[in-house]
């Protein structure tokens, strides 16, 4: 069997579609309003569908509460099935890797309704959100008691990246910049706006999105030849 490596981009594009689309069948099915859905550039070989959130959460004593959790997990098991469609075809089966490695988020997503369903899922839900709080508190407190050169320091005592390093503290570095110009782009904007309309409001802002999004590119590409003229190098 081949390697996942191996396999060329088309068909692993082709085998995420299938994977995708039973996520979007099952969860129209059962009348799950699709908030987005695509696959990931430059290739495709993965790729993301989201559903409208609930607007409470789930509690072990309903028993709608536990309909629900069923349903995500099937929702959440039809990608492996439609990507299985797919690898068992005609154009896939010379392809099949023999395993699917490339969406293991579902497996993690899968886990809080598990343990719902479990008869000690409300002790396990209640493990998983203890550590998700203490592990937040964690991040909050290094941020707050750690100046971020040290954390970049101690990143790359810890053998980190020295690119994903520098990444961090290029972003660390010019991210209030940023800020700071869509603060006055916006200002600018609502200077030359005059009528309250939501409809204007929404496009001026979608407009103040798209000259953001130009300036910070070229601000990065200028940022990039002024630091490899002076001898960075990746």
């Amino acid at each position: 069997m081949p390697t996942i490596e191996a396999i060329p981009p088309a068909i692993r594009r082709a085998a995420c579609a299938f994977h995708e689309a039973g996520h979007i069948v099952v969860g129209w099915h059962y009348r799950r309003a699709i908030t987005h859905a695509w696959l990931r550039p430059p290739q495709g070989v993965s790729g993301e569908t989201c559903f409208e959130p609930y607007r409470r959460g789930f509690q072990l004593d309903r028993a709608g509460d536990l309909r629900r959790a069923e349903i995500e997990i099937t929702i959440l098991s039809a990608g492996q099935c439609g990507e299985m469609v797919y690898w068992n075809g005609a154009e896939g089966l010379k392809w099949y890797p023999g395993e699917l490695r490339s969406h293991g988020d579902d497996l993690d997503q899968m886990q809080p309704f598990i343990a719902l369903l479990q008869p000690d899922g409300l002790r396990v839900f209640l493990a998983v959100l203890a550590k998700s709080t203490l592990s937040l508190a964690a991040v909050v407190l290094l941020g707050a008691t750690t100046p971020f050169s040290e954390v970049l320091r101690a990143l790359s005592r810890f053998r980190v990246p020295p690119l994903l390093v520098t990444v961090l503290a290029l972003l660390y570095r010019y991210l209030s910049v940023l800020v700071e110009e869509m603060g006055r782009m916006q200002r600018a904007r609502r200077s030359r706006t005059f009528s309250r309309s939501r409809w204007i409001t929404w496009r001026s802002s979608a407009t103040v999105v798209g000259q953001l999004f130009l300036r910070t590119t070229t601000r990065a590409e200028r940022i990039y030849a002024a630091m490899c003229a002076r001898g960075w190098r990746t």
